[in-house]
């Protein structure tokens, strides 16, 4: 029911996602998306000014911050 990506991790590797996720990517399984992907971070693009990078994004997930984590990516359509 929730048209947002919501997506339950190991900090390794997706663990679960919903259909936002699947809808948005373009992919039936979570594992067809782990044989084409390693990190859902691939999809991130670094052209929006108020969005983190791939890079930022590691960094922040990695320590735990605790702030707001706005990310942009291409969907199936190579829509922003």
């Amino acid at each position: 029911m929730q048209s947002s990506i919501i997506i339950i991790t190991d900090k390794k590797k997706l663990l679960e996602v919903n259909r936002a996720f699947f809808d948005f990517f373009g992919f039936e399984t979570l594992d067809e998306f782990q044989k084409n992907h390693t990190c859902i971070c691939e999809y991130f693009i670094e052209t929006q000014e108020e969005c983190l990078t791939k890079d930022e994004w590691k960094k922040h997930w990695d320590a735990n911050d605790e702030i707001f984590r706005k990310v942009c990516m291409k969907n199936k359509d190579n829509k922003v």
